[in-house]
This record gives C-alpha cells, structure tokens and sequence, in this order.
C-alpha cells in the first residue's frame, strides 16, 4: 500500500505542478521566470514544516498524532487546490499580451525567441526539445543523487551526524532558494543563458563537494552541498520557462508536461535507484564524480539553444 500512496501523491504533485507553472507560462509572459521560480519554491519549502514536525512528534502515539496531522494537511490543500483552481478556470484572451511589451524592446526579446505559437506536435518534431529533455534528465539524475543520499554521503566521509543532516535539512532550504534566484536572473539576463550557468555550477559544486570530503572539510563540504542543490534547483524554474521562451504559451501544458514527465521520472530513477547500484560496484567518489560531470555535460549540450531557436514549421 505504501508504493500505491506513494504513486498517487507523485501524480498529484506532478498534475498541481505542471499546472501551476503552465499557468504563469500564460499570464505572466513577461515575467514567466520569476513567476515559475516562485511557485516551485514553494513547493520546496512546503515540505519544511513536515521536517520539523517530524522532530518534535510527542514520544506518545507518534504515528497517530503525525496521521492527524497529515490527514488535517490534505484536506486543508485539497480545499485550497480547488479554490485556486476555480479562481484560475480561464486562460488569458487569445493573443493576449501584457500592457507592456514591445515587440521592439530588448526586454521583450527575452519573453519569447518568436511570436509564433507551436503546438504539441510541432514542439516535440524540434531537435531543441530534445536537448531540454537530455539536459534536465542529466542534471535531474545529479541533483537527484545528493538530494536522496546527503545523509549517507556526509557519513561516508566520516563527517558527524550533525554535519550530514545538516547537509540534508538544508536540501528544502537552499532547492527553494535555488528556484526563486534562477527565475529573478533568467528574467535578467535570459533563460538560456541562465539555464547553461546553473548547470554548469550544479556539476562545479557537487564535484567540489568531494574534494572537501576527502580533505575533511566541514565547512566547504555542507556548504558545496547547499550550492549544488541551489543551482540543480534551477532545473524546475528554467524549463517552463524555456518551453514558454521556445514554443508559446498555447501548448505549454502538454509540451512541459511530456518534458518533465520523461526528464525527471528517468532521473528520478537513477537518483534512487541506479546510484545505489553504482555506489556499491564504483564507490561513492566515483559515483559523484559521475554525477558531478552530468551537470558540466549538460551544460555544454545546451550551448547551440542560445542562437538555434526553433523556427516555425513552414505552411504547406
């Protein structure tokens, strides 16, 4: 039964995800980077009260009292989802721009690569498509792996319980952060840009995370960790950001949603599963190098989005 509640709370999460994200894919084109990187944040930092209340649980009917609590929370979001949802029912007017864009303006060549509005099955016959895909799979599979081993990882190095949860409790803390800053600056300088900068970083840091275990340095070890996830975080602000940015807001739903559903269930899987497989045949270092070096790939492949945008499919 746990699999089965754990498979139907990941589908519910995706479904309130993709469409919160979606929806600031349409109504805020100006800003969608900022807007996503918010709502993702709060997906993050949502589960921080959960951690703390964990600590505190009564030593008396623990699992009774957490049981109450959960069931107060579902509700409680279940009743807030279908208000929000009621409220945001509509989408914006066809064509519907914000009052102040221009065409013209630099500004403006940041909210969209072209005007023209690609549907589901243009979207996925674009080669960039596929370089978003490959790319957010890889730095999902690295982020993944610390985000799920923190613990275990700090230990391997012989650091102190402390030092690992610290490590790990900061993994909510520093992803919410990660989203927010990546959507303020690809508003800045734009989203491809961006996008190659924190995967570039996200690789950086997890890699520096292993120098400063094997040197046994507490401080640069947390605090490598707290920087690879804050900038593997970005993964969920750059790419609803980069599909609006590509392909429009018309399709957005089902474009991101094929992406991220591909992207992050395969890195979901190495993260959890395939690490745990390598770190007993390679070992943890060379695991996280592994890992480290999926951000630097991912990078790199993502260097041609900046000057190949997708151009519109050409009328029979």
């Amino acid at each position: 039964m746990l699999w089965v509640y754990a498979i139907i709370g990941g589908i519910g999460a995706g479904i309130v995800y993709n469409n919160s994200v979606t929806v600031a894919n349409k109504w805020f084109p100006d800003h969608r980077a900022t807007v996503a990187g918010t709502i993702s944040a709060g997906f993050s930092w949502g589960s921080i009260p959960i951690i703390l209340l964990i600590g505190i649980l009564p030593k008396i009917h623990p699992i009774a009292v957490f049981k109450s609590i959960m069931l107060g929370l579902a509700v409680t979001s279940f009743v807030i989802i279908l208000i929000s949802a009621f409220l945001m029912r509509r989408d914006p007017p066809k064509g519907w721009k914000p009052p102040t864009y221009n065409p013209q303006s630099s500004r403006s060549k940041l909210i969209r690569a072209t005007d023209y509005q690609f549907t589901f099955s243009e979207t996925v016959r674009t080669w960039q498509f596929w370089i978003l895909v490959i790319t957010f799979l890889l730095v999902a599979s690295e982020g993944l792996t610390i985000v799920s081993k923190a613990v275990q990882y700090g230990l391997y190095f012989h650091f102190t319980l402390v030092i690992a949860v610290a490590a790990a409790l900061g993994s909510s803390i520093m992803a919410g952060l990660g989203k927010f800053i990546t959507g303020v600056v690809s508003d800045a300088i734009g989203v491809i840009k961006t996008l190659i900068l924190f995967y570039a970083l996200s690789g950086v840091f997890t890699l520096l995370s292993i120098l400063f275990g094997v040197l046994h340095n507490e401080i640069g070890f947390v605090v490598s960790v707290a920087l690879a996830i804050l900038t593997w975080a970005s993964i969920y602000t750059v790419n609803p950001a980069a599909v609006g940015y590509f392909y429009g807001e018309v399709a957005s739903g089902n474009n991101y949603g094929l992406l991220y559903a591909i992207a992050k269930g395969s890195g979901a899987i190495y993260g959890g599963v395939l690490t745990a497989i390598m770190i007993t045949a390679l070992g943890w270092i060379n695991t996280m190098i592994v890992s480290g070096l999926f951000g630097i790939i991912a990078a790199l492949l993502a260097i041609p989005l900046l000057w190949k945008i997708p151009k519109p499919p050409k009328k029979q």
